[in-house]
């Protein structure tokens, strides 16, 4: 009886260390994006100027650097940053979480057919990361069940896939029924009523980048019992931004919506061409930018629809064309957009200068958001921590929660 007791007792007690680790960093994320939101609660687009609440000695810093050079500056090095900015120390320090990582690999060419080798990468990680039980899996937004077929695969445990998309359950189905796996596709609408009604027959929920409010339901609805494992991602493809957490709640932070588009922006995937339309589409919309203001006599940024990639290969002018007819403008008939092109070139490097101060706390964001969530699991009574299941360069979003229920 002893024994027992002190073996519940060291349960307890490892349960609230961990529960008091998460709240401790989270409160330390937040006390810093609270400090520095001058910095990072930007809108550099609809700037012409660097924000007024900028120390001096920033700006002329931030002037002095070139692109280049700001490019090269890396966590490791941010001790040679600016004051106004946290040191590297400290930055590295709030923003570390474990690593799990793989502990085997399986045959690539039994399943990874059909699926880009990066992506492929992160489900093999993603899956190498979940502890899984005996049990049923439940495999939210499963699109062809990928994931869901590898875990069928290496656990054994029968895995329903909720996908609401029909062709892609087809496509799933038939790739399940091709090797033999006991997986079989729901089609619903995981934001649907009555979904909690999956949960009763299923030991272990996954979810492998769910975007937003997909990833909000789950985490919402999981009924703290067996295990969760959930690598949130888009975090502003949600209805708000508001906390779900009593922590997060009591924050003095103020998360806008825009707020959340901010840890999206970091691009460790693609090559130098999608760099150069990227950096295109900048300069045209700075440049089209200069033109309204001037044009219309408002010192006001108009927002443009998002362009398709055939438009940044098409003309300067088509694309003043295009926006100036979204806009209700007219341009002259001799329009000549080489003008606008060299103001929008100085208010684009601007806004590359603006956004590099504010990138430094795209991690510390996320794991705040992240930690949020962790945070809410937690006062359903589960045991959390939050991990990195893979590599940053396969993708930033390798956050991962991990809650195991009563």
């Amino acid at each position: 009886m002893a024994t027992f007791f002190f073996a519940c007792r060291a349960v307890l007690l490892c349960g609230f260390a961990c529960r008091n680790m998460l709240l401790d960093q989270f409160a330390a994320l937040d006390q810093l994006l609270v400090d520095h939101r001058h910095l990072w609660q930007i809108d550099p687009f609809h700037l012409t100027d660097y924000p007024v609440t900028w120390e001096t000695g920033l700006v002329q810093w931030l002037e002095q650097q070139s692109l280049d050079q700001l490019a090269g500056f890396t966590p490791g090095l941010f001790d040679a940053a600016p004051a106004p900015l946290p040191s590297s120390d400290r930055w590295q320090s709030l923003t570390r979480v474990p690593e799990r990582r793989l502990s085997s690999r399986i045959d690539d060419r039994f399943f990874s057919q059909h699926i880009p080798g990066r992506k492929w990468q992160q489900i093999q990680y993603f899956a190498g990361a979940t502890p899984l039980p005996e049990g049923a899996v439940l495999e939210w937004c499963a699109g062809k069940g990928h994931l869901g077929r590898l875990l069928a695969h290496t656990s054994g445990q029968p895995v329903t896939s909720l996908e609401w998309q029909d062709a892609l359950c087809q496509a799933g189905n038939a790739l399940a029924r091709q090797k033999q796996l006991d997986q079989r596709f729901v089609c619903t609408d995981v934001l649907s009523t009555g979904i909690e009604a999956h949960f009763t027959h299923h030991h272990t929920a996954v979810a492998l980048h769910a975007c937003g409010d997909l990833h909000l339901n789950l985490i919402r609805h999981w009924p703290a019992s067996g295990v969760l494992a959930c690598a949130p991602c888009c975090y502003h493809l949600s209805a708000t931004p508001e906390p779900l957490s009593d922590a997060g709640k009591r924050s003095a932070l103020g998360l806008r919506a825009r707020d959340l588009h901010l840890p999206l922006q970091e691009f460790v995937t693609g090559g130098a061409g999608s760099r150069r339309l990227r950096d295109r589409q900048l300069l045209w919309r700075m440049a089209f930018d200069a033109w309204q203001r001037a044009h219309r006599g408002v010192d006001e940024y108009l927002p443009l629809p998002t362009l398709k990639t055939s438009q940044l290969n098409d003309s300067v002018l088509a694309f003043f064309q295009w926006a100036a007819e979204e806009k209700g403008l007219a341009l002259a008939p001799d329009f000549d957009p080489a003008p606008w092109l060299a103001k929008g070139q100085a208010r684009a490097d601007r806004v590359r200068r603006m956004e590099w101060v504010s990138h430094w706390f795209r991690r510390p964001l996320e794991l705040w958001l992240v930690l949020d969530r962790a945070l809410l699991l937690e006062q359903k009574g589960a045991a959390v921590e939050v991990v990195a299941f893979c590599p940053y360069h396969l993708t930033p979003r390798n956050l991962l929660i991990i809650a195991k229920g009563l």
